[in-house]
């Protein structure tokens, strides 16, 4: 009879050890959990930077392109003056 409590108080110690073995894995576990979800919110913020960074960034390319048109256009109006006035220029000294 003895023997057989032995046999069970081992069995309960083993059965404890391999408790408190799970309970150190889960409380590790935990710790990573934790890890992975601040890395998953630093990924997040940085993903939303750099959306709104693109965004801005389209904006400005947008903004540039109608200005670099703008001045195409303010360059060929002058050209075109210009043609004009050289035309009246060449008349004026015809004329002479």
């Amino acid at each position: 009879m003895e023997q057989t409590l032995n046999k069970i108080l081992e069995a309960l110690q083993v059965l404890q050890k391999g408790q408190e073995d799970l309970k150190q894995v889960q409380d590790e576990i935990k710790a990573d959990v934790k890890e992975i979800n601040r890395k998953a919110d630093i990924i997040f913020n940085q993903t939303a930077n750099l959306t709104e960074f693109t965004t801005s960034t389209s904006s400005s390319l947008n903004s540039i392109e109608y200005k670099i048109d703008s001045i195409e256009q303010e360059i060929a109006t002058i050209e075109k003056v210009t043609a004009k006035n050289c035309y009246d220029i060449t008349h004026l000294k015809a004329i002479k």
